[in-house]
């Protein structure tokens, strides 16, 4: 939900700034996209880097947090 009303947030402001003329109105009708393009590209590197499975990243948390009822 959040990344679909972000993607609408950007296309309205978009549309408010291309019709003030303060920006060429193509640019900011693909910036949406081409964010959405950047941050994807971006978490696919980083999985790619990290690679791990749910049950990896759960138990690695698990270990890393104090145990309950002792001190930090």
């Amino acid at each position: 939900m959040a990344f679909a009303l972000g993607y609408y947030m950007l296309i309205v402001a978009g549309e408010g700034m291309a019709n003030r003329g303060l920006v060429p109105e193509v640019f900011l009708m693909w910036l949406p996209n081409l964010l959405i393009a950047l941050g994807g590209s971006l978490l696919l590197v980083r999985a790619d880097s990290f690679p791990a499975t749910l049950r990896q990243a759960l138990t690695s948390l698990a270990q890393s947090a104090p145990a309950i009822g002792q001190g930090a």
